[in-house]
């Protein structure tokens, strides 16, 4: 059986298919159709053995790496004071500071407010 159908008063209709036949379906009219989901797989299973293989030290270091990327700022930040920094780059720090401990609720006033128009429109 390939589809199961429920109906719910007359106004609704559910429709449960057989997912593993819609897949061959798929697979049958497009010879690539598995392609990316592989590719994506290896990919992290590349990554993830990566990962691995690496220390508590270094896997934090490459966290923190990241989260600077996403909020504008390079890895040489790192090895500067707190003084050589403008008021924008500041600000993006703080936002990181919040970011890096994967918060469930962020609620940020003062950090967005201060960036700059580029920044503060894609907003986290």
């Amino acid at each position: 059986m390939t589809k199961l159908t429920y109906t719910l008063d007359n106004s609704y209709k559910v429709v449960y298919e057989d997912l593993l036949n819609v897949l061959n379906n798929l697979k049958a009219n497009d010879k690539e159709f598995y392609t990316p989901i592989y590719n994506r797989l290896a990919e992290s299973q590349l990554q993830r053995q990566t990962l691995i293989k690496l220390s508590e030290k270094e896997c934090k270091h490459r966290l923190i790496v990241e989260i600077l990327k996403q909020v504008g700022l390079d890895e040489s930040v790192l090895s500067r004071y707190p003084l050589e920094f403008s008021g924008g780059q500041q600000q993006r720090l703080g936002i990181c500071r919040s970011v890096v401990l994967r918060p469930k609720l962020l609620i940020a006033d003062e950090p967005i407010s201060a960036l700059d128009v580029s920044i503060s429109s894609t907003s986290y």
